[in-house]
């Protein structure tokens, strides 16, 4: 089985033990929700996971290949949108290397084609979590992890961008983990909850 494997890992940041010999393992092209307390630790997870952060111990394997150092094959999108403030939506999709073509489908499907030439600071909440999220898709990260990406906007939008959104990522097989402190909100797009 293709996954991603957590292996007894141990981590700590200051005198604080955050992971002590902690192990798990995510069936790849599948989405998860990661929920439970503030400051339990499920960011510092999240960047762990990604090779932002180096175990003290334990190590973190994605297919046959230990994570390291950060790589394309794991992305995370934050609750801040991490949007560049000089680029317009079109030259951020760019920047990733993002053809034409894919630009402009993806930009029609999530109702952004006319705002192509705008800059972040130009764009409604909504739509930068739109750009945020084509971003990830084109990106092609085989797991994707939201970080409380949504949690700042109402609840029929989060649900808008959901139904836009979920087809996509199971259609490309990409693994997804949603960070949040809104279960509900998921709970009909997810195979598992993972508790901490």
């Amino acid at each position: 089985m293709d996954a991603l494997k957590v292996e007894s890992l141990t981590f700590h940041f200051e005198q604080k033990i955050i992971f002590n010999d902690f192990s798990l393992e995510l069936e790849l092209g599948k989405i998860y929700a990661l929920v439970g307390p503030s400051g339990i630790g499920k960011s510092t997870f999240a960047h762990l996971i990604a090779g932002h952060l180096k175990p003290d111990h334990g190590r973190i394997v994605l297919g046959d290949k230990e994570i390291t150092k950060p790589t394309k094959d794991i992305f995370i999108v934050h609750q801040e949108d991490d949007l560049f403030p000089w680029l317009t939506v079109n030259q951020q999709l760019r920047f990733i290397g993002a053809t034409e073509e894919n630009i402009l489908s993806h930009l029609k499907t999530f109702h952004l084609n006319d705002s192509m030439n705008l800059y972040p600071h130009e764009l409604s909440g909504g739509m930068k979590k739109r750009l945020a999220l084509i971003r990830a898709l084109l990106v092609g990260a085989r797991v994707l992890i939201l970080d409380e990406t949504l949690s700042s906007l109402n609840q029929s939008l989060r649900e808008e961008i959901l139904k836009e959104m979920i087809p996509r990522f199971r259609a490309q097989g990409t693994t997804v983990i949603f960070i949040t402190h809104h279960l509900d909100d998921v709970k009909n797009y997810i195979d598992q909850v993972i508790t901490f």
